[in-house]
């Protein structure tokens, strides 16, 4: 069994600035500190690519916490979200993605987990009855255990996510007859329901269930290369792309060899995507949000209100929906959730109470979408869910939206920090002035500019954006300068007028655009990216060129490739 990974994340401070900034690991750049992981920079696809390195080896990962609440979901009904909410959340690597393979079962996961089993098996018992189950089912304990096998044999090939082996049914067949003795004496019916709701309790919190498998041929020796099996395909193909467990359709595929080929992973990704919008929307919203680091619970967001007195809890709130509709609306758009529009797009969803925000007015609590101005507004990074992620709380930062900008749009880090760091002088009440003035210390003391200059410019465009992303020309009675640069590109670095005109020219560069397949690659197969990766997310890119660059389109791409169905077999000692 594939071993876990334990990342050290250290945490270092750039220059002059006493802000925190954490070197990208695990989610956000290779163990080469390259933005592909390993082989040839996929950020550079004009260079020759060889393949360097196997794929990684054969193994099994945990379910997300999430991925378990859909998976319950899917197979009891909408009881299993709240039965979950005491089950221990999932932590995210580096400020990125949720990091499968880092995910572990510590001993508060089991006991709640424990506990939620057992709620789910006591509301399971209720709904066995007529005509969900046969009436010969209650009339006797041996006809009850002839249903309780066929109850188990489909129940359980939804839950394991493959078909039972005769071991899994004996199993859980023991299980009945134990929960079965429980039941009331000579009441059939009782019994017959408490043996299932013991099942369903044992399965709830199994490991078949709570694990996905990746070990492909049992037969295939210590080294090998091997495929994935065509259940851990359908598997995994329906968690990378909705989050959820494979339906009957893909199980089926699965099962009959009908996911051996690119095309027909790619076809059958199309097809989820297309039948369960709800679930790719949400599995969408996950990416986006973790990509960009939006995260309404980070300290960020404990704005202070006397300096920013339109901030309220109410506010807040309406901009978590502001941000979700967001992005909803981009994964389901006719045209497309492409990387243009995420990062060009000038429309967002207000009601009465974030619409003054963007200097709009509105009624009531219902959510509309609304054009903004063009010269303000222009894509994700441009409103609040973004910005208010990437500020302190009572003053804005170029620096931490500058590193974003780097780490998530351009996949580079900046360099390493001095040993000696000087602390950045306090705001001077008595002498207000900019924001920005304070920062441009970083660029003019030859200290700092080293790290500061690879990222700062790009932050510097956003400071026509208050802490919670309200638009601003002036602050403190001084005029705000917006102007910038994008820096670190091939070619040479860009200056830029205001945040719009750089996130317009993010959304037209190459080196954008392969940082955005990497970090596709990254959620969509839940690991980071290896040596062995490299040439095949390099190949990707190229592929997807001839047209805009489409979330749909990539997802399918990825499940396509071989890095999603190959494995090097690794038996554990």
């Amino acid at each position: 069994m594939r071993t876990s990974w334990l990342l050290q994340v250290a945490v270092l401070v750039c220059a002059c600035t006493g802000e925190i900034v954490r070197p990208p690991t695990g989610s956000e750049l290779g163990s080469d500190g390259t933005g592909a992981g390993g082989g040839t920079d996929p950020t550079h696809p004009d260079m020759p690519c060889v393949t360097q390195g196997a794929p990684v080896t054969t193994g099994v990962r945990r379910l997300t916490t999430l991925e378990l609440t859909n998976t319950l979901t899917v197979l009891l009904g909408a009881g299993a979200s709240s039965a979950l909410a005491n089950v221990d959340g999932d932590s995210v690597v580096s400020d990125g993605f949720t990091n499968a393979q880092e995910l572990t079962v510590s001993d508060s996961f089991v006991t709640n987990l424990n506990l939620a089993a057992a709620a789910l098996g006591t509301t399971f018992k209720a709904t066995v009855k007529s005509p969900a189950f046969a009436s010969t089912c209650f009339a006797s304990d041996s006809a009850a255990r002839t249903c309780a096998q066929t109850f188990i044999e489909s129940f359980g090939k939804k839950a394991y996510r493959r078909a039972l082996s005769t071991d899994d049914v004996t199993a859980l067949l023991a299980v009945y007859d134990a929960g079965r003795e429980v039941g009331i004496d000579g009441n059939a019916s009782d019994r017959f329901s408490t043996g299932l709701s013991w099942v369903v309790q044992a399965i709830a919190q199994s490991p078949e269930l709570l694990y996905v498998h990746e070990l492909g041929d049992p037969a295939v020796a210590d080294g090998a290369l091997t495929a994935l099996t065509g259940s851990e395909i359908a598997s995994n193909l329906s968690y990378a792309v909705l989050g959820r467990p494979p339906d009957d359709a893909l199980l089926a595929a699965g099962e009959s060899g009908a996911l051996a080929s690119a095309d027909q992973r790619a076809a059958q990704a199309q097809r989820l995507i297309t039948q369960y919008p709800t679930e790719w929307k949400q599995q969408m919203r996950l990416f986006v949000l973790q990509w960009l680091n939006i995260n309404f619970s980070r300290p960020e967001w404990a704005k202070d209100t006397a300096a920013v007195p339109m901030f309220s809890s109410a506010l807040k709130g309406a901009l978590v929906t502001e941000t979700n509709m967001w992005v909803d609306d981009w994964a389901t758009s006719a045209s497309g959730p492409t990387l243009d529009a995420l990062l060009t797009s000038p429309a967002t969803f207000v009601n009465s109470v974030n619409a003054p925000l963007y200097g709009k007015t509105a009624t009531g609590s219902t959510f509309n979408k609304v054009s903004m101005d063009p010269a303000q507004r222009a894509g994700l990074l441009t409103f609040a869910g973004f910005l208010g992620s990437t500020t302190h709380v009572a003053e804005t930062s170029p620096v931490q939206r500058g590193k974003a900008v780097k780490l998530k749009l351009l996949c580079t880090a900046p360099p390493a920090p001095p040993a000696v760091i000087p602390p950045l002088p306090p705001p001077d009440h008595s002498a207000p002035t900019t924001t920005r003035a304070r920062y441009d210390k970083h660029l003019t003391d030859a200290s700092c500019s080293n790290c500061h200059g690879t990222f700062q410019p790009m932050g510097d465009a956003f400071e026509g954006y208050d802490v919670i992303g309200a638009w601003r020309s002036t602050e403190n009675g001084f005029t705000v300068d917006t102007t910038g640069a994008l820096v670190g590109l091939k070619g040479g670095d860009v200056k830029v007028a205001s945040a719009v005109e750089l996130t317009n020219l993010l959304a037209q560069r190459d080196e954008v655009k392969d940082c955005f397949e990497a970090q596709a690659f990254r959620f969509t197969l839940g690991r980071k990216t290896g040596d062995h990766d490299a040439c095949e997310v390099q190949d990707i890119g190229k592929k997807l060129k001839t047209a805009p660059l489409d979330a749909r389109s990539l997802v399918g791409a990825l499940v396509a490739s071989d890095a999603f169905v190959t494995r090097t077999v690794h038996i554990a000692p």
